[in-house]
């Protein structure tokens, strides 16, 4: 389902390699990675503690007089151990190559009215037109389809930039336009000290944030997902609540999707709004257990 973005803006269209078509439809997919895993992360607690609760395990381990927490602890190790990972060693991996924290240049392009529009994504060049985005030290998006002329190499190269059929959002409003001219404000990139000093902060804090944040994810998520888990013995309701626990797991990844997007659009300050939201999730699992505990009791 995430691919299907890129095979609907005509990764085909283009007369190209079997390699490199496949390598262009999964590219974006480690980016994704990080927002795809809490979700992947629900359904493999729902397939591992449901197989024992259908062999009986569970059950005569609850007769025993067991609490939920070992299962708990155990969820919450491999949580906090993944989240780690993906954060940690594999969280390179999961960053778009053209992105500001990578160390490369930055492509920038000053409008006739004096803002700098910074390149926030590198362009699909195997396509004669093709769309682009930027971002202004303002925080503003803008995108547009950019035509490259024949034999252009990259977009330094094309001096000024012509975009056409494109929309700048400020976050609240969003204007459209047919055309719009880009001009390199310095050579053809600009220094990353010219940048906004104050938005380059905001923006590791940010990405710091998250990372830190993750992991406490991960658990919450796990644990919203565990005491349903636990409950499916194969008697009544099996089929219900198994419909329940995917319905939940997908109602969870599209939260992540719709406040991360939020957040990305500086609706609200993400340094706050990453930990505040690892630990209402943590909070929300942690609620689910003792709730179950309290009716198993």
């Amino acid at each position: 389902m995430m691919l299907i973005p890129g095979v609907s803006e005509g990764i085909f269209a283009t007369p190209s390699g079997f390699a490199a078509l496949l390598s262009r439809l999964f590219e974006p997919l480690p980016h994704l990675w990080s927002t795809l895993l809490p979700t992947v992360f629900m359904v493999s607690v729902l397939l591992a503690f449901s197989r024992l609760s259908l062999k009986g395990e569970v059950k005569i381990w609850r007769s025993a007089g067991a609490s939920a927490w070992p299962f708990v602890r155990v969820t919450s190790v491999f949580g906090l151990a993944l989240g780690a990972l993906m954060t940690g060693l594999l969280w390179p991996l999961t960053q778009p190559e053209s992105g500001a924290a990578g160390g490369g240049s930055i492509d920038s392009y000053e409008t006739r009215d004096g803002t700098i529009w910074m390149r926030t994504q590198a362009p699909l060049l195997s396509d004669a037109q093709t769309k682009v985005q930027f971002i202004s030290v303002g925080g503003q998006v803008l995108q547009g389809t950019l035509t490259l002329p024949e034999g252009t190499a990259n977009l330094a190269n094309t001096k000024p930039l012509e975009l056409r059929s494109g929309w700048i959002s400020d976050g609240s409003t969003i204007a459209t336009f047919e055309r719009l001219i880009l001009d390199p404000s310095s050579g053809d990139t600009l220094s990353p000290a010219t940048l906004a000093i104050g938005q380059i902060i905001n923006g590791s804090a940010t990405d710091l944030a998250y990372r830190l944040s993750y992991p406490i994810l991960l658990i919450g998520v796990g644990l919203l997902i565990l005491p349903l888990a636990l409950s499916i013995d194969g008697q009544r309701l099996t089929l219900v609540k198994i419909t329940a626990t995917c319905l939940l797991a997908l109602n969870t990844l599209f939260l992540l999707l719709m406040t991360d997007a939020m957040a990305q659009a500086n609706l609200w300050d993400g340094v706050l709004f990453y930990p505040l939201r690892a630990i209402a999730v943590l909070a929300c699992g942690l609620l689910a257990i003792l709730l179950f505990e309290e009716r198993a009791a």
